[in-house]
């Protein structure tokens, strides 16, 4: 018989089903991140050597040290075992890692000794329980339903299939309506619409110029609760539904995060705001008459991104929010919503910390009982899913996984209603010394192409593809034949290739356990090398690496300081040096020692610091700063997008301090322009950008869950 084990007294370990049962439930662990447990356990008490590990781990295949990490590092959290002071794990540094807690060997429990759906657990592990807990077990949640068990069967479902983007789902209180937002058949300003379950066409609720977004619905269902913002201007609205008359009950500052939850009283509404520009968000409390002052109601801490997606408990009693750990000004890709889960009463007090992953976390809400917090995440290897947590403490339970952007979830009487966007980059091409030439397809896939760069000599193209499964760097021909991939980290993150000036490395950014880092690896293959990177304490950011020209020296975005900045790394004594005071992001230098010039995210346009006074002035104004990679260094000259509507552009050549700009190409996209990267040809020939393709923004249903 198959054997399972006790960890610490409080874990059964059962490793042919890739599953830990726990008192709070069962947890999935990848087969991988099983085989690192049962080798540990196997050798518990001893120091297990990295290489070892990587062994038992993988096997032959080769794959970097950090991938070990990134394993144990989610073991740890399905352990809920804190690093710092940890329990199980030990990490003996520069050699390996060693099993502190205790370890049972017994056989698999028998279907009649077994739980009914993970309900109840065995008789061992419960006197193991009553031992180490030092009390006596209640079976207080043994009446609810173990999410696992039924989550596997959960079979999604569309829930909506007009054409267009539609998100943001809400429920009316008895489960017959639902609230999202969609650009209607004609797919422009972006509206409250509602619709019966039973029925097949939407009505538009909201026709106000600019973005509605954010639905809540008050609890007799008679009206919804919105987010605006035009123009810069933002307000909390009410919408009364059967006569659609609108009503300002409050002013936000901000709506990039902002979101709003009605109260199950009826009298409050709850939003997230952020002050002042750069300060953390907040959540307020506005009472639904309106016309008073919105009430704070948390204080994150500063230089975070701080608290967002406000969500009153069934009971009205607490609220459950996510705390975002970034700083305020964070680049599009490092999710600003990377954070945790806190609850906090109505009445205010000490918010109570339910997660410990700082993982991404785009929506949650509560379950309908009130027990749980059910969320989005990409707690698991990087890929997004839907999870939930037990309000009283212990680790989050996956309830399913797909393909795409998983975000927003929210339970109903039926079952759970989620997002699922799912975007597609291709890279495109343009030779600029034809002038009769056309934009033609470099290289498409099914998946994504992104952030191209030419290497020195012009013949290969390094970039960013998902096809594998992961976003990984791959290297092709110039003219996109030949792909190989380089790298093998199966990160939540790979992105951002540069080549060195000599052609022998690429650099490039990943992202592991919530903090992004700088990378290298040969270019002729082999295993990548961590360069420069946040300690597993701190939590700043290292992106956009960009080679010196004369390849001693890497320049780098970086919040290390509190605020975006430009750095620099020496590779050849790993010492790190702030370049820039007044804000900095992706940087390139001009020549050998000489002038700087890079983009911020807090002001538009590709400024300039000067080698010689070390002033920092903007040398165009036109680049939108959330469009930060779509520019690249022509010599004297710039190539940069040039907006010219939500789904239009050009990319345009000018030169410093010239009046006009010449067009190279015009953009057009069928949903808001986004590019993700453009590379000019080291001869200046051949200018080749990414651009997406496709988005599809859908509301899905997982009917069942309870």
């Amino acid at each position: 018989m198959a054997k399972h084990f006790l960890i610490a007294g409080r874990w059964r370990v059962e490793p042919d089903l890739n599953r830990l049962v726990g008192p709070d439930g069962e947890v999935r662990l990848e087969a991988r991140v099983m085989r690192a447990l049962e080798f540990l356990a196997r050798h518990a008490g001893q120091t297990v050597q990295r290489d070892q590990l990587l062994d038992a781990v993988w096997g032959a295949r080769h794959v970097n040290e950090e991938s070990l990490t990134s394993v144990v590092s989610r073991l740890r959290r399905a352990l809920g075992d804190d690093p710092r002071r940890p329990r199980i794990i030990l990490t003996v540094p520069k050699r390996g890692y060693r099993l502190i807690g205790s370890v049972d060997w017994q056989p698999l429990p028998s279907d009649s000794e077994s739980s009914p759906a993970g309900l109840r657990v065995g008789w061992a592990f419960a006197v193991a329980l009553i031992v180490s807990l030092g009390v006596v077990l209640s079976f207080r949640w043994s009446g609810r339903p173990s999410r696992p068990a039924n989550a596997a069967a959960l079979e999604p479902l569309p829930l909506t299939s007009a054409p267009g983007v539609e998100f943001d789902p809400a429920f009316s209180p008895n489960g017959e309506r639902l609230a999202f937002v969609w650009g209607g058949p004609d797919d422009s300003d972006l509206d409250i619409w509602i619709r019966a379950l039973d029925a097949s066409t939407p009505r538009r609720l909201t026709s106000r110029i600019g973005f509605d977004g954010s639905p809540s619905w008050r609890p007799d269902g008679g009206a919804v609760a919105f987010m605006h913002s035009n123009n810069g201007e933002c307000g909390v609205f009410l919408v009364e539904i059967d006569s659609a008359d609108e009503r300002r009950i409050a002013g936000c500052r901000s709506h990039s995060e902002s979101s709003v939850d009605w109260s199950p009283r009826g009298d409050v509404i709850a939003f997230a705001d952020s002050p002042a520009l750069g300060e953390p968000f907040r959540i307020f409390l506005v009472g639904t008459s309106g016309g008073g002052l919105a009430e704070l109601l948390t204080s994150p801490p500063e230089a975070t991104f701080g608290d967002l997606d406000p969500a009153f408990s069934p009971d009205g009693s607490q609220i459950a929010f996510v705390r975002g750990v970034n700083p305020s000004l964070v680049p599009p890709y490092v999710s600003p919503v990377h954070g945790d889960i806190f609850v906090v009463a109505l009445e205010g007090g000490e918010p109570r910390r339910l997660t410990f992953d700082n993982e991404e976390i785009p929506g949650l809400d509560w379950s309908l009982d009130g027990h749980r917090i059910v969320f989005a995440s990409t707690r698991e290897s990087g890929r997004y899913a839907l999870w939930e947590v037990d309000i009283a403490g212990g680790p989050p339970s996956r309830i399913l996984a797909l393909d795409g952007i998983l975000r927003n979830p929210t339970p109903y009487p039926e079952g759970l209603a989620f997002e699922r966007v799912r975007g597609v980059f291709d890279l495109w091409s343009l030779e600029l010394d034809d002038p009769s030439a056309k934009p033609v397809p470099l290289l498409r896939s099914t998946r994504s192409e992104s952030a191209p760069a030419f290497s020195p000599d012009g013949r290969r193209l390094a970039f960013v593809s998902d096809r594998s499964g992961q976003p990984e760097i791959w290297v092709a021909a110039a003219d996109g034949s030949h792909p190989v991939q380089m790298t093998r980290l199966e990160l939540p993150s790979t992105h951002r290739p540069s080549w060195s000036p000599d052609g022998r490395w690429v650099a490039f950014e990943a992202r592991l356990d919530g903090r992004t880092s700088l990378w290298r690896v040969e270019a002729s293959g082999g295993a990548p090398e961590r360069l420069v990177g946040a300690p597993e304490s701190e939590t700043w950011h290292a992106v956009v690496p960009r080679f010196s020209t004369e390849g001693s020296r890497l320049y780098f975005g970086s919040d290390r300081s509190g605020s975006w900045q430009v750095w620099s790394l020496d590779l050849a004594d790993a010492s790190l040096e702030q370049v820039t005071r007044e804000g900095g992001f992706a940087a390139v230098e001009e020549a050998a020692g000489g002038d700087l010039y890079y983009v911020r995210l807090d002001r538009p346009g590709i400024w300039q610091r000067s080698e010689a006074t070390g002033n920092e002035v903007p040398v165009d104004t036109v680049l939108k700063s959330s469009d930060w990679a779509s520019w690249a260094a022509d010599g004297p000259a710039f190539i940069r997008l040039r907006r010219t509507g939500w789904t239009s552009g050009v990319l345009e050549r000018f030169l410093e301090g010239a009046a006009e700009a010449s067009s190279l190409v015009e953009l057009e996209s069928d949903h808001n322009l986004i590019l993700g990267g453009v590379a000019l040809s080291p001869d200046g020939s051949t200018l080749v950008w990414s651009q997406r393709s496709r988005l599809d923004f859908d509301i899905l249903t997982a009917p069942g869950f309870r």
